[in-house]
């Protein structure tokens, strides 16, 4: 007996000193003949007294027990075991040693207790914020940078075995209505840099036919008539001509093959007319550069707008002459056509409106005859004067209108009215001798057309034409009265008295309508910029409604409205113009992207024509043909469609029945992808269904491209051009918006497990054992684990009980008891 005692003293003292674990292994039970009693007991306490240190800190250091013991499993031998060098994680050296099963149960009753209930310091926001962070950073990888093939292949059979029959319909319904919503833009597809380049659109010149094009193809498109494109890239071709023919074409009147004008809206004439409004807007935003963007001060007349020394004519044939500007042409804006907003909420004083106007120069300014108070302007001059002898008609300056480099639409308006005029007289000039003759002479329907081009042009351009207005009757009525008096009575003498007529009619509308020539020019200059810059109260009584008004309003302008400051810095012209860049953005991606793209894969969601055709075959592993209904009706019948009396299905309830059956095959008509149709199965086929893979020279499939025409390829178009990057500033926004969050949420306080966990607070000390020769009775190891850390001293005691060995059973030990004992 004293030789034992003697025996627990010498081991006791050891584990204090070293704690050391000579190996792993399994422990059936101690055998003292073959082992030495000192390693045998050491190596149990040390590799289970690891399984009890959770515990400890939770009662001596209020940690946690279960996120100490997760901590500790996790580790290799060797980094909590004094002295060990083995590698085996102490998660497999627990279930080696001890009744894992049995050892969880005491440690869950015993984290109960209140003296090692140490509850995690939990906080919900931070826990919801990491489900939503760790979500969004997996959606992130798929698609906050692109669409990638190669992380697809994996992540698509996922994503649709996780999808249920209901819900498969629930997305063909919702994409069913965005096709049927966007069909309209189906066709639409502005163009990019490249796009116009491999056109021929070379210079801002090109681009300025190329939306005066888009434009014909427009009304061409919209009256039902699809016109042949005006080719770039042919030099004997002038846009002129070519749109004088195109408008001759569409109003002439052919009793052999009348064409009937019927309108008809369809998505190839939205498609051409986005096209012209997207040229428009490029043009206009190569005179807002740094370069032409003049302050209101340096501005000294309305020919000077984009340079103090060269006129606007003058800066229209130097843009005109320069390359198209790719930057601007891929921006995500719509800035040129909102350009007159962006003046409107300048901050700039701009009481002539120079700036404010300046758009309407760059499209519509005729000649140089602009400035205020230009007695050039006048109906004599610019349009038509009719002399005292015979056939004595001189046609003004702006006959040539639309054949001189000027305002970027009277190309448009010039060449429009004279296919017009020439097509309206058809039946009285069937082969257009006449009119050429006339033309030739200068009286014919191009000086017609450049004259009326040049009158509206003027209009829209926003010059002052009060003296053109204001003297207007008069030189109307002084040609008439030329003819009257002075052109021969033989020829000319029956429309002699309808003359004198229209001249009594013209006096009577001058007097009608003098109101509209006052001597500010309130309506015959600049009428915009009179609206924005004089207050409410004369405006109404310009028009005459300052009567009908039920409060007195301020005298205070739309400018100075706009100007007004709702902070220290910023006004409310500041949030419009912001407003107005942000609805610019919007309608560029929409337009030139979104909608269209939406439009497809609403499509391909929903196409049917892999099922449709008759080559489509489905079977099982046994070879038996199964019809598509009854496939399908295992997913969910209401993704069946009936069709010319024969059951077809889309392609993603197609992808949805072979993930659920995956030993069936599909096989796949050559016009969907193959050279020669093909039998797939499982995940391949569903992969091919969908448009992930195309076919190599030598019959392999590649997962890593999208095939054209599918619902894979469809979707990964939005990561393409504008849409693509609106998306990565949309998720590289959301993504700096989490880092913000994270950083604002607290985060709990770490622990330090490397140091709590530090062999140096933690000693064993063998107390006694039992029974460690005959394994058909139980034995019992009882050790003692002392926790030391600055004042905290604690004691802890430990009774394994190894069950006795019965036959076909391994025991393992199990836990008596473990409880504090200070």
């Amino acid at each position: 007996m004293n030789k034992l005692k003697k025996i627990i003293t010498i081991l006791g003292a050891t584990l204090i000193s070293t704690s050391a674990m000579t190996g792993v292994v399994a422990c059936t039970y101690l055998d003292t003949e073959k082992e030495s009693i000192n390693n045998k007991l050491k190596e149990v306490v040390t590799s289970t007294s690891s399984y009890f240190k959770g515990a400890i800190l939770a009662n001596s250091r209020n940690i946690n027990g279960q996120q100490a013991d997760k901590y500790i499993g996790s580790l290799q031998s060797y980094q909590i075991i004094n002295n060990s060098s083995e590698r085996t994680y102490m998660n497999e050296v627990f279930k080696t040693f001890l009744d894992i099963d049995q050892a969880e149960e005491y440690m869950s009753d015993l984290y109960k207790k209140d003296d090692f209930n140490v509850e995690i310091q939990e906080n919900k926001w931070r826990n919801n914020f990491e489900i939503i962070d760790s979500a969004f950073n997996e959606i992130y990888r798929l698609v906050g940078v692109k669409f990638d093939p190669a992380l697809w292949r994996t992540a698509l059979p996922i994503l649709i075995q996780n999808l249920n029959g209901k819900q498969i319909v629930s997305i063909q319904e919702i994409f069913g209505k965005i096709e049927n919503l966007f069909n309209i833009f189906k066709d639409v597809n502005v163009p990019s840099y490249k796009n116009l380049s491999d056109m021929g659109v070379k210079t801002n010149k090109d681009l300025k036919v190329y939306f005066s094009s888009e434009l014909t193809l427009f009304i061409g498109s919209l009256f039902g008539k699809e016109m042949k494109p005006f080719n770039f890239k042919d030099a004997t071709l002038n846009y002129y001509d070519w749109n004088t023919n195109s408008f001759f074409e569409l109003f002439k009147k052919d009793n052999e093959n009348q064409y009937e004008k019927q309108k008809s809206f369809t998505s190839k004439t939205l498609s051409h007319l986005f096209n012209a409004l997207f040229g428009i807007n490029w043009y206009i935003q190569n005179f807002t550069t740094d370069e032409y963007n003049l302050s209101v001060e340096e501005i000294k007349d309305d020919n000077h707008i984009f340079s103090k020394s060269k006129t606007n004519i003058e800066i229209i044939k130097e843009v005109n002459n320069k390359l198209i500007n790719e930057e601007i042409i891929n921006a995500v804006n719509f800035d040129g056509i909102l350009q007159f907003l962006y003046d409107l909420f300048s901050d700039e004083i701009d009481t002539n409106s120079y700036k404010l106007l300046r758009t309407f120069k760059i499209l519509f300014q005729v000649d140089d005859d602009i400035i205020n108070k230009n007695t050039k302007l006048d109906f004599d001059t610019k349009i038509l004067k009719l002399g005292e002898k015979t056939l004595d008609v001189k046609f003004g300056d702006w006959k040539n209108n639309g054949k001189n480099e000027n305002g970027a639409l009277n190309l448009f308006f010039g060449s429009t009215i004279n296919g017009i005029i020439r097509g309206l007289l058809k039946d009285f000039d069937k082969d257009g001798g006449i009119i050429d003759f006339l033309n030739s002479i200068g009286m014919g329907s191009e000086q017609i057309s450049g004259v009326f081009s040049g009158i509206i042009s003027s209009i829209l351009s926003g010059i002052d034409m009060t003296h053109f207005f204001s003297s207007l009757p008069k030189q109307i009525n002084g040609s008439l009265n030329n003819v009257i008096e002075g052109w021969n009575d033989k020829l000319f003498g029956s429309f002699k008295d309808s003359l004198k007529k229209a001249t009594v009619t013209v006096d009577k509308l001058a007097q009608k309508y003098a109101w509209l020539v006052n001597n500010e020019g309130s309506f015959t200059n600049k009428f915009l910029g009179y609206l924005v810059n004089t207050d409410i109260r004369k405006l109404m009584k310009v028009l005459g409604k300052e009567n009908d008004l039920p409060i007195e309003l301020p005298k205070i302008s739309l400018k100075q409205i706009i100007n007004i400051k709702i902070t220290k810095n910023i006004r409310i012209g500041d949030i419009l113009s912001k407003s107005t860049e942000f609805v610019g953005s919007f309608i560029n991606l929409f337009l030139k992207g979104a909608a269209p793209k939406l439009q497809n894969i609403g499509y391909s969601l929903n196409n049917t024509s892999l099922a449709d055709n008759p080559e489509f075959k489905l079977r099982d592993n046994f070879g038996n043909m199964i019809t598509i209904e009854r496939a399908i009706k295992t997913v969910d019948k209401n993704l069946l469609i009936l069709k010319d009396d024969k059951y077809t299905t889309t392609d993603m309830a197609l992808a949805k029945y072979l993930l659920n059956f995956p030993a069936m095959q599909i096989y796949i008509p050559k016009e969907h992808g193959f050279k020669t149709g093909r039998w797939l199965t499982g995940i391949e086929a569903v992969r091919w269904i969908m448009g992930i893979g195309v076919e190599l020279q030598d019959g392999t499939i590649n997962n890593n491209f999208f095939r054209e025409n599918t619902i894979m390829y469809s979707l990964s178009r939005l990561w393409d051009d504008e849409t693509g990057k609106f998306i990565n500033y949309i998720f590289e926004n959301l993504k700096n918006l989490l880092k913000v969050i994270d950083s604002l949420i607290p985060k709990p306080e770490e622990i330090n497990f490397e140091e709590e966990l530090s062999n140096s607070r933690f000693s064993e000390k063998l107390i006694s054992y039992s029974n460690l020769k005959n394994p058909s009775v139980e034995s019992r190891i009882i050790y003692e684990i002392n926790y030391s850390y600055n004042e905290i001293r604690n004691k802890y005691i430990v009774k394994l009980v190894l069950p006795a060995k019965n036959e076909g059973f391994l025991p393992k030990y199990q836990i008596e008891e473990f409880k504090k004992i200070n």
